[in-house]
């Protein structure tokens, strides 16, 4: 199966509910490995990055809509994140075949490798859809 000729799309951190640019505004490039072609670009957060994320994870912590929620209902976001990651799944195959150089069949399982983070979260899910 070929895989098409894409640019990555542009992307940000994303820090207490919005996507932002790093404060230095640095970018690291993305290359596609079977090309050494430039494909995109991703933030290269720096140590200045850090703080705010922490913050915005104690402050998410101690909300009472969050940091009282039990594990089951936890586990229901972590499903929903799940159904999403299937939901886009030939996308994000195509994204990491393009982005590391792994064999497409592979990502999205029809290869003989049952490993791969796609197929993972995939399978997962579908355990926990059927209980």
């Amino acid at each position: 199966m070929a895989i098409p000729n894409i640019r990555i799309p542009t992307r940000q951190v994303f820090i207490d509910g919005e996507w932002r640019e790093p404060v230095k505004k640095n970018r690291l490039p993305i290359s596609n490995p079977a090309t050494e072609e430039t494909i995109g670009d991703i933030p290269a957060a720096t140590v200045e990055d850090v703080d705010n994320p922490v913050k915005a994870a104690r402050r998410a912590l101690r909300r009472d809509d969050w940091g009282s929620t039990t594990g089951a209902q936890r586990a229901k976001y972590l499903r929903a994140i799940a159904a999403k990651v299937q939901e886009r799944r030939p996308e994000l195959a195509t994204l990491e075949t393009i982005d590391n150089g792994k064999p497409l069949n592979i990502l999205t399982g029809l290869g003989h490798e049952a490993g791969s983070p796609l197929v993972l979260l995939t399978r997962l899910h579908l355990q926990e859809v059927a209980q």
